[in-house]
């Protein structure tokens, strides 16, 4: 029992280190996409509308089978038919017999089984097999968009970390040419003004780093919100340098949503839906046929002239049969052709509005392409320069505002190739989920 107990206590010390150990590890994006499938409250509604359409599918199919019900009546006849027997005696009067009670009792309990409802039954169960389907569909409808808004918080997240570290590489150059300024005022070679640039550089440095962790916090609590976590500590960095824009034709991006967007599939559903629907109503055209048995109890019974308790049942068909209703039966079948063609024609405006999507996020895809190209050749020409200004400064060849002008040109060049990146990957999760194809990969 002692070993017992040793290897239980074991066991809940390793698992309390490992839920630790993965609690201080940084949040990846494709655990972020794997936490928002099982956490988030919207697709948690949406699984509770899926349940509430399969609960409609399975009430649908109870009309298959048989209903039992349990009755009872009480009335109360103020007359009664009466019968007069007459004798072939000379002088007798007539004899009056009552039929029935005047209280009159029945309980039964009766059986009804649909024969024949021109198959309203089986198109019911189908439009609702079809909206679940429908309903599951929309899930993932949901969580392509929830996955959509998580790559968007999580890249700004990274962009503003890549934001700050651009900051504090420039802080860095700014402090050692500050003591290089100050090295130089003492020798009487710079003036106080040169110190007080750079100083104030520092400063507006300082306030933009400042303000950018500030802005952290918020972005981390929106993640945290959509992901349903109390709070996020820190996430995985980004390396943009290994980021490489790689393009396919925009036939591709085409063929891809119209295979992958959830979307479509829908709107299939929805229609045939709809077209059961139709089919239900025009049941209402064929004769409804229904087998009934029932078992009573009653005073009086089937024989009135006894006014006692007796048990007797009932076995019949019922048809009916409605030959004319003004119409509605059809002006209802109208409206459900109607619905029909007003989802043919969303499914049409579906395809031109994803057609439009995935053309923008290409063209988006393009320009993105060319700016992270351009911005590196920036960048690198920005820190050759910054590095020509310094080492003139140095040796006296050029003024002070030369090199901070370089540094400047330099931090915004690295803070816009940083925006080129992340522009890119906002644009690519944009592009995936315009094919459909969001959070395949995570």
């Amino acid at each position: 029992m002692n070993r017992f107990f040793q290897i239980l206590f074991l066991l809940l010390i390793g698992t309390s280190l490992l839920a630790a150990q993965n609690a201080d590890q940084p949040l990846t994006l494709s655990r972020a996409v794997e936490l928002s499938r099982s956490n988030n409250l919207t697709l948690q509604q949406q699984e509770q509308r899926i349940r509430q359409a399969q609960s409609v599918l399975a009430s649908q199919k109870t009309q298959y089978y048989p209903t039992l019900s349990l009755n009872g009546s009480f009335v109360y006849v103020s007359e009664l038919a009466r019968l007069e027997m007459a004798f072939p005696i000379p002088g007798s009067s007539p004899i009056e017999i009552e039929a029935g009670s005047r209280d009159q009792y029945d309980i039964f309990a009766s059986v009804q089984q649909p024969v024949f409802t021109g198959f309203r039954i089986r198109n019911l169960v189908k439009a609702a097999a079809e909206e679940v389907r429908q309903a599951e569909i929309q899930k993932q409808v949901v969580q392509n968009q929830i996955i959509l808004q998580v790559h968007r918080i999580f890249y700004q997240a990274q962009l503003n970390r890549l934001q700050q570290q651009v900051l504090q590489t420039s802080l860095s150059r700014a402090a050692q040419q500050q003591k290089t300024v100050r090295n130089l005022y003492r020798a009487e070679q710079a003036t106080a003004f040169d110190t007080l640039k750079i100083a104030n550089q520092l400063l507006s440095l300082r306030t933009s780093l400042n303000k950018l962790r500030y802005r952290e916090k918020i972005i981390l609590s929106q993640l945290a919100e959509v992901l349903n976590l109390p709070e996020i500590e820190s996430l995985q960095p980004l390396a943009p340098e290994d980021v490489s824009p790689i393009l396919e034709a925009p036939e591709a991006y085409l063929a891809q949503a119209r295979q992958h967007r959830p979307e479509f599939r829908q709107l299939d559903h929805r229609l045939a839906a709809q077209k059961y629907r139709r089919k239900s109503i025009r049941a209402q055209l064929f004769p409804q046929i229904y087998a009934r048995a029932s078992y009573h109890y009653a005073k009086p019974g089937v024989n009135f002239f006894r006014k006692e308790w007796m048990d007797y049942y009932h076995i019949g068909v019922n048809l009916q049969w409605e030959i004319w209703n003004w119409g509605r039966t059809r002006q209802q079948m109208k409206q459900a052709s109607l619905s029909t063609n007003l989802i043919e024609l969303e499914e049409k405006k579906l395809a031109e509005k994803i057609r439009q999507e995935v053309s923008q996020a290409y063209q988006r895809l393009l320009s993105d392409r060319d700016q992270i190209e351009m911005t590196r050749r920036l960048v690198a020409q920005e820190e050759e320069r910054y590095r020509i200004a310094s080492r003139r400064y140095q040796q006296g060849l050029a003024p002070l505002p030369d090199v901070t002008d370089a540094e400047s040109a330099l931090t915004a060049a690295q803070l816009q190739l940083q925006q080129s990146i992340i522009n890119y990957l906002m644009d690519r999760a944009q592009m995936d989920y315009a094919t459909g194809r969001i959070g395949a990969k995570e």
